[in-house]
């Protein structure tokens, strides 16, 4: 019997490698792969990321290219990003955009 899911492990929509993966920058890529982690990795539809969380897990050195490539994702259509004044970001994926 093939097991479904892999021990301490978490899953990525084939859509993502097979559509989206050649269409983002790289940081964009790291960003989406640690929200996916910090999100569905723990059985949750959204997340409280900080920056130097995204900075720390990406291996990205400046706070301006996580901007950045979380715009990218968001004017894809990638992710929902909350934002509350004096609060970190929420952070889910939009997986009706795949």
């Amino acid at each position: 019997m093939t097991k479904k899911y892999i021990a301490n492990s978490f899953q990525v929509p084939n859509a993502i490698v097979d559509e989206v993966m050649a269409k983002v920058s790289g940081n964009a890529f790291k960003c989406y792969m640690y929200i996916v982690r910090k999100t569905t990795g723990w059985g949750k539809e959204s997340d409280r990321i900080s920056t130097t969380s995204f900075m720390k897990a990406a291996g990205i050195s400046k706070k301006p290219t996580v901007y950045k490539a979380l715009e990218e994702l968001e004017s894809l259509g990638l992710i929902i990003t909350e934002k509350k004044l004096g609060q970190i970001n929420s952070f889910c994926l939009n997986f009706n955009h795949l």
